[in-house]
């Protein structure tokens, strides 16, 4: 038989294909190189194409197919990013984008933009509490932002009607709804300095009115009321950290208020630590959801760990609050502050503690606890692999749905990064490291941060050069 050129082709093209094979199953423990001595990868052709995959370092340019996802990714040197995922339903990789920077419309120096910021459905909130209110040095003010279907535009400044200088309104903020709540934790009530206040407001239409002022029915000088706040239907939570209770110094405490009649907010409910002590600071953050209250402790001494940190969950049956768990982290030690964010959506808790050493490096994590219908469950860690020094990850957080969004706004030489998590076979996986567009030393771009199912919302109060602020929007792509 004549064997024509397509034959000799076909002949040559099996043995090849064979020797690899061969040499494939000889070397099967090694990295195979093309054009390199030193392969890192399974397969790597040199200044071309790498394929890895879980087990190795990936390098920028490797390629991988992630199970979990079912998607190819290609790695650019800080995340995975997928090559193929087309579902508007995922946020993260190629499916997020900055979208938009806020700036307030009187914006000036020393503001601090950002300080605080919250999102419910397509308005933001954005607190600026060193802004200067006619004469009234650092009165504070915040912000509402409405999202018009293809960008953010400023709706409202709202001010408190009694503002005096140095108040710090805007230190906190929360918005649900038609209702959003700003905390004043420096405003003095009649002789008592500092004792603190919160606002309420409420929309009608295009037009925001200032509907109560909240206080404490046993407010007292430096207990900072209002240092932060959630508001969650006919509820809201303002903590007081500073608060004494008895002759406990600083143990701190939260206060539940109920809108009733549509109008009237009352104070139903103080919320303490059953084991409370001096300094714990309980109360310097809060957040409702539904039933559910979780409360922070940051400086709680356990045992003989100083300043470890803990949380409180509380729960509403009836008219009734009642202490029903205490959180604290498996790998204790002093100094790491846990508690100082929590975050409660559904079945998810999240507990930032921005000093604990994970890799050495001072970097921050997040713990994240999860219900199955009969109780809460320590569930995961979560911290950066390559995280910075001092880098205070877990320093805001916030959840919406299998979604975790974690501020660190020391890292990068304080120019701030924020991180965007995916509970994904039961384990969080990063999807996004978040960078905002125009980032400076010391902006601490993810001092706040708040997420729903279409929005992020992360704060850089002192960016600007001049301590400004401002919030970036990433939004999905639809």
């Amino acid at each position: 038989m004549k064997l024509t050129m397509s034959h000799w082709f076909g002949i040559f093209q099996s043995a090849f294909f064979c020797s690899i094979l061969v040499s494939a199953h000889t070397v099967a423990a090694q990295n195979i190189g093309i054009n390199t001595t030193v392969p890192s990868q399974r397969l790597e052709v040199n200044g071309k194409i790498k394929v890895g995959n879980d087990n190795n370092a990936p390098a920028p340019g490797t390629l991988r197919w992630n199970t979990s996802l079912n998607d190819l990714e290609v790695y650019d040197g800080i995340v995975w990013r997928s090559l193929t995922l087309s579902s508007q339903s995922l946020w993260g990789n190629n499916q997020i984008t900055e979208s938009q920077k806020i700036l307030s419309s009187d914006l000036s120096s020393g503001d601090l933009l950002g300080f605080s910021v919250a999102i419910h459905d397509d308005y933001i909130i954005v607190g600026a509490p060193s802004d200067d209110t006619g004469s009234n040095s650092g009165q504070g003010s915040a912000y509402i932002f409405f999202y018009n279907g293809s960008h953010w535009v400023q709706q409202a400044k709202l001010t408190a009607a009694d503002g005096n200088a140095d108040d710090s309104f805007g230190n906190s903020v929360s918005i649900h709804g038609n209702y959003c709540i700003v905390g004043a934790n420096q405003d003095d009530n009649g002789n008592n300095n500092n004792q603190g206040s919160a606002y309420i407001f409420i929309r009608n239409g295009t037009t925001w009115t200032q509907q109560a002022k909240l206080t404490a029915s046993d407010g007292a000088s430096n207990d900072l009321f209002g240092y932060s706040v959630s508001i969650n239907g006919d509820y809201c939570v303002i903590s007081s950290p500073s608060d004494d209770i008895g002759a406990t110094v600083d143990q701190g405490s939260a206060y539940i208020f109920q809108r009733t009649g549509g109008t009237f907010w009352t104070q139903t409910a103080k919320l303490t630590a059953s084991d409370g002590a001096a300094s714990d600071l309980f109360g310097i953050s809060v957040a409702m959801d539904g039933f559910n209250v979780v409360v922070g402790s940051y400086l709680d001494d356990i045992g003989g760990n100083i300043d470890q940190g803990s949380a409180y969950l509380f729960s509403r049956t009836g008219t009734t609050w009642s202490q029903d768990n205490k959180f604290l982290p498996f790998d204790s030690g002093s100094g790491i502050e846990f508690g100082y964010h929590v975050a409660i959506q559904g079945n998810t808790i999240a507990i930032g503690s921005p000093k604990k050493s994970t890799n050495i490096n001072v970097q921050g994590a997040v713990y994240i606890w999860r219900n199955n219908s009969l109780f809460w469950s320590f569930h995961s860690k979560i911290y950066p692999v390559s995280g910075d020094l001092n880098g205070y990850f877990g320093y805001s957080v916030s959840i919406s749905g299998e979604y975790v969004a974690i501020g660190s706004p020391g890292a990068n030489n304080n120019v701030g990064t924020a991180y965007l998590y995916l509970l994904t076979n039961n384990e969080y996986k990063l999807q996004s490291k978040l960078i905002h567009s125009s980032g400076n030393a010391f902006d601490y771009y993810g001092f706040s941060i708040h997420m729903t199912a279409n929005h992020i919302v992360i704060a850089a109060p002192y960016s600007g050069g001049s301590t400004q602020g401002a919030a970036f929007i990433y939004s999905k792509n639809y």
